[in-house]
């Protein structure tokens, strides 16, 4: 039954965060309750890959979270969330609501860690982020906010020698090389030689007789070949008579 509850919340606080409308069923602030959440944005293990309050878009950025239990029964840490605001407007940009983790049950006076993923897909810039931790406490799940602050957004950084970047370096080149070609050669050429917008001159082939063809021709440059040949000596007899 509690099972039940809890994803039904956050399910439908989920989809009143897609939607842009209020809830049906609202998650309530547990500001109420003797229960604290941290977290560290961008902490590696002390690694320099991950930048303290930074999110690297498309990488998995890890957050270190810290909880402690005052509370006199035990709270779970059944998931999380994540909120961006325009840091100008307040308005959201992007919720991701109820990432099912755990559950982590921490007993009254406890301390717990977790260290969750989180990858985002945004425009570089700075933002208003809130990392909501999503908690049960007897029959009833609250929210608490393990960070509420302005983060930094940031592309991830290309390699001049990784192999992606030289590929595009090529493709663009060979682009660049291509345009230049077409424009010289169509109009700065023709144009640096006068020749621009002038059309050129069909140029008529000549007919050509191959040597050895068995073509004669006569006096008059036609072909005899197929005269037969009692009609050219009866010309012939004509023209001595004259």
């Amino acid at each position: 039954m509690k099972i039940a509850f809890v994803s039904v919340a956050l399910a439908l606080a989920s989809c009143a965060s897609a939607w842009g409308k209020k809830a049906p069923v609202e998650i309530p602030l547990g500001s109420h309750l003797q229960f604290s959440a941290s977290a560290q944005i961008g902490d590696n293990d002390g690694s320099d890959s991950f930048i303290e309050n930074t999110y690297v878009n498309n990488q998995d950025v890890p957050i270190s979270l810290k909880f402690a239990n005052q509370e006199a029964d035990p709270v779970s840490v059944v998931a999380i969330g994540g909120t961006f605001y325009d840091l100008k407007t307040d308005k959201v940009v992007v919720s991701v609501q109820g990432t099912q983790v755990g559950p982590i049950k921490i007993d009254s006076g406890k301390q717990a860690e977790l260290v969750h993923q989180f990858e985002t897909n945004l425009d570089a810039k700075i933002y208003r982020n809130v990392i909501q931790v999503y908690v049960q406490h007897g029959n009833e799940v609250y929210q608490v906010h393990a960070y509420d602050g302005p983060v930094t957004v940031v592309d991830p950084y290309v390699s001049p020698m990784s192999l992606k970047f030289i590929f595009a370096q090529i493709v663009l080149g060979l682009t660049a090389a291509a345009l230049g070609y077409y424009v010289a050669t169509t109009y700065a050429i023709p144009y640096a030689t006068g020749t621009y917008g002038v059309e050129k001159k069909p140029v008529r082939a000549k007919p050509v007789v191959p040597a050895g063809s068995g073509v004669k021709t006569g006096p008059k440059g036609y072909d005899e070949s197929w005269i037969p040949k009692h009609h050219l000596d009866q010309e012939k007899k004509t023209k001595k008579k004259a």
